[in-house]
């Protein structure tokens, strides 16, 4: 479950209250439950280092809070000037 907040700077900020972690499809509809993220673009994501992973024998869990704070991180629009 994620949710909309109100920084003291202005804008939203997104956070999500989920603990644990779950499998990549889980992750996907945790956080992107309108847009409908593609498993293909996640996993590319995760390949480029912008989506942190725990790897447990043949599988790969994903914690929603890291995972938006991390894409939140490094995925900044940066407004032309």
């Amino acid at each position: 479950m994620t949710t909309e907040t109100q920084p003291p700077s202005g804008g939203y900020q997104k956070t999500c209250a989920h603990e644990g972690y779950v499998d990549a499809k889980t992750c996907i509809a945790i956080l992107f439950p309108d847009d409908g993220l593609s498993l293909r673009h996640f996993r590319k994501l995760q390949a480029a280092g912008f989506v942190t992973h725990l790897k447990l024998g043949r599988r790969t869990l994903f914690n929603p809070s890291e995972v938006l704070a991390e894409l939140e991180r490094r995925c900044k629009r940066r407004a032309l000037a």
